[in-house]
Order: structure tokens, then C-alpha cells, then sequence
């Protein structure tokens, strides 16, 4: 019986189904998501089983000069690790520059209280199944 049940939940940890073209972004934690694909990482890291807080402000986040907001903040291990979705309209050219010293100052002021930030790039990940496939690389 216990092989049986191992199995049902490989075929479902390994085979997500995707959201319906009908489904619409819905609400995570309380917060309206920015985008479709910021959607999708939650709902990947839920089908997943990992724990996480979604737009984790630090430094004031967007409200002062050098503030973040990390997408996901995912507890894995002893320390989380801040997870970004990185879309390629706004985070190109002299924004993505922006916003990876920003990150990087986040992961120096933090140094050993957080992970090494992670990132999914938009042009590496526009469907549901490459944001799943890559959380699941990320931290399974």
C-alpha cells in the first residue's frame, strides 16, 4: 500500500498540471502578484510542498533608495533564500543592472542570514511547466 501512495505522489510532484486558460491570477498570501509568472512560481512552490513568503520587503523595500522586495523568500535549510522572477521587460539594460546590485547589496548586508539570492529569468522560463521545473531544480 505505501508503494502505491509513493507513487500517486511522484506522479503528481513530477507531472503538475498547469492552470486553465480560464484560471485568473488570484491573490497569494494576500497580495496581488505582478505578473503572471510570479502567479505560476507560487503556485509551483505550493504543488511543490515548499514553504515560502511572497514579496518579502527589506530595506524599506520600493518605498526608499536601495530597498528590495524579494519575490519568494523560501526557508530551505538553516537560512531562506530569496527568490527572483526577473521579467525581460522590466528588467533589462540599465534596470537589470540596477536591480542586480540592488541584489547583490541585499545579499551583503545579509551575509549568512540569507542564502545566495536565486533567479528565473523570463526568457528562460515563460511557461508554467519551465517556472516549475526550475523551482523544482532550485530546491528539490
Amino acid at each position: 500500500m505505501a508503494k502505491a501512495v509513493n507513487k500517486i505522489y511522484k506522479r503528481d510532484l513530477y507531472a503538475p498540471e498547469p492552470p486553465k486558460k480560464e484560471d485568473t491570477i488570484q491573490l497569494v498570501q494576500g497580495i496581488m502578484p505582478d505578473s503572471i509568472q510570479e502567479w505560476w512560481g507560487s503556485l509551483a512552490l505550493d504543488k511543490l510542498g515548499i514553504e515560502y513568503k511572497f514579496q518579502v520587503p527589506f530595506f524599506g523595500g520600493n518605498y526608499f533608495p536601495g530597498g528590495t522586495i524579494v519575490d519568494w523568500l523560501v526557508p530551505q535549510g538553516t537560512i531562506p533564500t530569496p527568490l527572483y522572477f526577473m521579467g525581460d521587460y522590466y528588467h533589462q539594460g540599465e534596470q537589470q543592472e540596477k536591480d542586480m546590485l540592488i541584489a547583490g547589496k541585499f545579499a551583503l548586508e545579509l551575509k549568512g542570514q540569507v542564502a545566495e539570492p536565486q533567479y528565473i529569468w523570463e526568457h528562460e522560463a515563460s511557461t508554467y511547466q519551465q517556472i516549475f521545473d526550475k523551482i523544482k531544480e532550485l530546491f528539490i
